[in-house]
């Protein structure tokens, strides 16, 4: 515990170019800050932390709501002090993450020790109110920002001084200026440390922050200079790139989400309800690594892969499904896929949307071994080659001519009793790094009770090779309800006397209901040049800073702060209205 509010500093870039120079040669200065801060939330997983564990002599196995088993069998080893060679883990299904589940952490450490005295399985699972106090969350982030813009629209300058509250000696940083070309900038941190609950990973660390707080100030920037926020932002953008696609979709997302019916900021229009449209980028990086895979065909033709990666509920287990079936030529039905399991080939943990950037290459490269394992089996069969032989369609034939084959089950009956087994690891050229995304925003506000409406969102992503449609489109949809949690619902209450968190529990601790999401409508753009890249993190990133921005459309009112709670839009309004800004 730490008795003072004890900061560390840190400067992020040297300062470029000459003070004077910054603002001079007609740019314009605007000053913009984060008052009150960008809130903390919690992971709010739906399955708490927590493990079943039990003992078989000096043998533990512990079933553990985990985001990376082999790493949670490590750290069970080190800390009980046996080899890592007696530790099994298991996570067949999980309740999401989000960051925060990556280690058994003392819930789980306590729980074996009990299993081990009890000489008995023991499960512990953390209450609703611990898994907010002590799992983790997002840091807040505080601003004062001074940039500058000449009159075309150019960006000239960034002068910012930042501050984070990760908890008592923990890292709250996060990338500011946010992915628009500021060619001079200069920028200090600050780390403020608080006793109240140690900050963690949490989709996309540091970007929902960093993106807000930028994308508050391009809207800002864009009106004072008289420029569309759209073209404003596409004058500003990094150069084109395989994974710096944000003009065009500025340009695609604007045509279809129908921008040119915008208004300027404040809507003119008469009675209380305003409405307004707002826009936002964001990029992550993702990319693959390290993964290991096994494949077993046996002789009744069936087929099971084998892999140490875990499911969060992002599908995976479908993704590894769906690599070897294609591989193979055979129905999904046809394989089966074993994950979730120290006893399986080593894959890292599931974050930093990097799972289907590991798993998939290493799935296709054994299935791939395996299949040409079984061409070697059944060639001499059909008279050919193994090179000549494809399988497609649930049949092994021969190149060009399908009626000189067999069917999958007939192929594998010439195994007899010696199994097909393989082994595979993920290697490079299938998959990269580096994904970009725009979001669109159309928000109603009454500014008469403050109350925000969100009416509908447009998500331009990429995330390169799309393996699964279905389950690509899931991970935007939750990214984006997720970003709308924090844009507008929730908020990590403390009181400011005992520094104790007043809302606990799922009655408080606010959430949007199904009434709160609006329609959201996605384009995924499929690169399979670039190969698997992964989509967990970018999609929540920039939805908040969309929501506000058309909030400011919509109202006038410029709300730097999170979440967009009713009282903070009317001071918002009160303080316009008395002519600040």
């Amino acid at each position: 515990m730490r008795r003072s509010g004890t900061r560390h500093r840190r400067t992020r870039g040297p300062a470029s170019g000459r003070k004077r120079a910054i603002w001079t040669q007609g740019s314009r200065k605007r000053r913009t800050w984060s008052k009150p801060p960008i809130h903390v939330i919690t992971h709010v997983c739906l399955e708490t932390h927590g493990a079943v564990c039990e003992w078989d002599g000096d043998q533990l196995t512990a079933w553990v709501t985990t985001q990376g088993v082999h790493q949670c069998a490590q750290q069970f080893a080190q800390s009980l002090g046996i080899p890592q060679s007696n530790v099994r883990v298991i996570t067949q299904y999980m309740g999401g993450g989000f960051g925060s589940k990556f280690a058994p952490d003392v819930q789980g450490l306590i729980c074996a020790r009990l299993a081990k005295l009890a000489n008995a399985p023991v499960k512990l699972m953390l209450d609703r109110k611990e898994e907010h106090l002590d799992t983790g969350n997002r840091p807040s982030a505080f601003a004062q920002i001074r940039a500058g813009v000449t009159n075309d629209g150019k960006l000239t300058a960034f002068d910012g001084r930042s501050w984070g509250t990760g908890g008592a000696g923990a890292n709250a940083n996060f990338p500011l200026p946010y992915l628009y070309q500021f060619p001079n900038r200069r920028r200090v941190h600050t780390d403020v440390y608080i006793n109240a609950g140690q900050q963690r990973a949490m989709r996309a660390p540091g970007h929902p922050q960093g993106c807000f707080l930028t994308e508050i100030l391009m809207d800002e920037l864009a009106d004072r200079v008289k420029i569309d926020p759209v073209e404003f932002r596409i004058k500003n953008a990094p150069p084109k790139a395989p994974n710096q696609m944000w003009v065009e979709y500025f340009q695609q997302g604007a045509r279809q989400f129908g921008w040119e019916k915008r208004h300027p900021t404040g809507d003119p229009a008469p009675g209380p309800i305003k409405a307004g449209m707002g826009v936002s980028a964001h990029l992550w990086g993702g990319g693959g690594r390290g993964t290991q895979a096994h494949v077993d065909i046996t002789s009744d033709g069936a087929v099971v892969v084998r892999c140490g990666t875990q499911d969060l509920g992002t599908g995976t287990r479908t993704l590894v499904t769906i690599v070897a079936a294609e591989t193979l030529g055979l129905p999904t039905s046809a394989v089966k896929a074993e994950i979730g399991d120290t006893n399986y080939p080593f894959s890292p943990g599931s974050g930093g949307s990097t799972t289907a950037a590991s798993v998939s290459p290493a799935i296709r490269i054994t299935s791939i071994k395996a299949l040409d394992a079984l061409f070697a089996r059944v060639a001499p069969v059909l008279g050919t080659a193994p090179g000549n032989l494809v399988a497609e369609s649930g049949r092994i034939h021969v190149k060009g001519d399908p009626t000189k084959g067999l069917a999958w089950k007939d192929a594998c009956k010439h195994l007899g009793t010696e199994p097909i087994t393989v082994d595979g690891q993920w290697g490079e050229g299938l998959s990269s790094s580096g994904t970009s995304g725009v979001q669109f925003a159309e928000v109603t506000v009454d500014i008469e009770t403050g109350v925000v409406r969100i009416k509908r969102i447009l998500a331009m992503q990429d995330c390169g090779l799309i393996v699964d449609k279905l389950t690509a489109e899931s991970q935007v949809y939750g990214g984006i309800i997720a970003a709308i949690n924090f844009a507008l619902f929730e908020d990590r209450l403390l009181d400011r006397v005992t520094g104790q968190m007043v809302n606990p529990n799922m009655e408080w601790y606010l959430l949007a209901g199904m009434s709160d999401i609006p329609t959201i409508d996605i384009v995924l753009n499929n690169m399979p040049e670039r190969g698997v890249i992964g989509i967990g993190e970018p999609p929540t990133v920039s939805t908040a800073s969309a929501i506000a921005n058309a909030v400011r459309n919509a109202t006038g009112a410029t709300i730097r702060s999170l979440p967009l709670h009713p009282h903070k839009v009317l001071a918002a309004l009160e303080q316009q209205k008395a002519g600040g800004t």
